[in-house]
């Protein structure tokens, strides 16, 4: 799977830990393990994961102080909070901290499935959102540097058919060849440009932002 797929599961319960890796492992992710938050966090310095799975009470370090750390450094990872110790309180909390699911223990496992693959759809949806806004500005700054270049080159192929119009024929033969062949590669960039234009412009239609909003 992509590079984003990559799951940390962070947990102070080992059978936890290895549950989830095994059932998640099972259907194609890739899965590290952290047995607390610090050693959680240090996982995140050195890996890119696309989604953190954490319990909230562990020792050292607490889910809460993994959610900070990921909110702070890293922006496209998403959250699934675990917890035995829910409350109002707690999971108001997690949401503002950047949780995308809040799950209650004990669970059963195939609620953590059907959560892992939504944050997956809406991780590939994140990204081909992102791929679409890189794409319209490339094809925006296209369009502009588009426009700056037509400018003079209008210029060049006017005086060029101005002077090609002045040449009388007597005029020398080798000045003629060369506006001729000037005029020509001026109306060939013209053609350039017009179809590079509108291909910039297809790309910035063709390319509708997919929304987020039934994630």
């Amino acid at each position: 799977m992509a590079e984003m797929s990559k799951i940390l599961v962070i947990d102070d319960e080992k059978r936890m830990c290895d549950s989830i890796k095994v059932l998640l492992s099972n259907i194609g992710y890739e899965v590290d393990t952290a047995e607390n938050g610090r050693t959680g966090i240090e996982r995140l310095k050195s890996e890119h994961y696309g989604l953190v799975i954490t319990d909230l009470m562990m020792p050292e370090l607490d889910g809460f102080a993994v959610m900070k750390y990921i909110k702070e450094n890293c922006s496209n990872t998403l959250i699934i909070v675990i917890t035995g110790y829910a409350s109002v309180e707690s999971a108001v909390r997690a949401i503002r901290s950047g949780a995308y699911d809040y799950i209650l223990k004990p669970f059963d496992f195939e609620i953590i499935k059907i959560s892992v693959e939504r944050a997956w759809d809406k991780l590939k949806l994140e990204q081909e959102l992102e791929k679409t806004r890189k794409l319209a500005q490339v094809a925006e700054r296209a369009i502009t540097l588009n426009n700056e270049l037509n400018s003079p080159l209008s210029v060049t192929s006017g005086f060029a058919q101005l002077l090609q119009m002045r040449l009388g024929e007597n005029s020398d033969e080798t000045v003629k060849r060369q506006v001729n062949a000037i005029v020509k590669a001026s109306e060939s960039m013209h053609q350039m440009t017009s179809q590079f234009q509108r291909f910039a412009r297809n790309l910035l239609n063709e390319s509708p932002e997919p929304s987020l909003g039934m994630f």
